[in-house]
């Protein structure tokens, strides 16, 4: 997001011939952002990626970031030729995948190999990304890994299941008031959402991944429930708990 956001903020000012609006820091921080990706599509998204290709163009239209982006993003294309937004969901996805193959008796030998595999790919924040080689974690893919690890194994895979946990309860905010406006701070100098904000589809499977934690009892981990029901705009907070068949 932020990155899409300073691109924007380039490309809006030398579309209005102001350039001048432009900071070292705005050139820098894209630049930056580019040669840093652990990936060839910065964070495995195409539609940031391009905006940020388009952006460098303004300003430094003869950059090799350009041509190695551009080439990038080819390499991604469909078999029908077409571009997507995001190439893979390979993490999340598989994760969700996998839980299916467990729940249907599927061998723990093939179990075991996509849990080791997904446990490679957690982050030193403690989260998953949604896929390969990408640094924002967040609580979807998190919940998904988490809650395939805890059904295939959970002596085997205890250590990055507790990190998961830890990660998803480091999201919860201190209170259910919601702040006054204007009081929560962003992110980053481009980001329009406060961090730890939350979507409603999102909450359902971490509150199953926190129910049966060990690190309290199980009173806390309702206590949690109502909480982020209260956060993130749920009435009632047993609509989340109830695992549907």
């Amino acid at each position: 997001m932020e990155l899409a956001l300073c691109s924007v903020k380039v490309l809006n000012a030398f579309g209005r011939e102001r350039p001048d609006l432009i900071t070292d820091e705005d050139r820098a921080y894209l630049l930056d952002r580019l040669r840093s990706a652990r990936r060839d599509i910065w964070e495995g998204n195409i539609g940031a990626h391009l905006l940020a290709l388009l952006a460098v163009h303004a300003f430094a239209p003869d950059s090799q970031l350009i041509r190695d982006g551009i080439d990038a993003v080819l390499a991604a294309r469909n078999p029908d030729a077409g571009v997507p937004f995001i190439p893979d969901y390979t993490t999340f996805l598989g994760s969700v995948a996998a839980l299916a193959l467990a729940k249907s008796g599927a061998e723990r030998l093939l179990l075991t190999r996509i849990g080791d595999y997904l446990c490679l790919q957690q982050n030193d924040d403690d989260g998953w990304p949604f896929t390969e080689r990408v640094q924002q974690t967040d609580v979807e893919g998190t919940g998904a890994v988490v809650e395939f690890l805890a059904a295939v194994d959970p002596e085997r895979y205890s250590e990055p299941i507790d990190r998961g946990r830890r990660y998803l309860g480091r999201l919860v905010p201190a209170t259910t008031r919601r702040p006054a406006a204007g009081a929560d701070r962003p992110r980053g100098p481009y980001s329009l959402r406060p961090a730890g904000s939350l979507n409603p589809p999102t909450v359902k499977r971490p509150l199953r991944c926190l129910m049966p934690a060990a690190s309290g009892p199980r009173a806390r981990c309702v206590h949690f429930a109502v909480r982020m029901c209260a956060v993130a705009g749920f009435g009632d907070p047993g609509v989340l708990l109830v695992r549907r068949p």
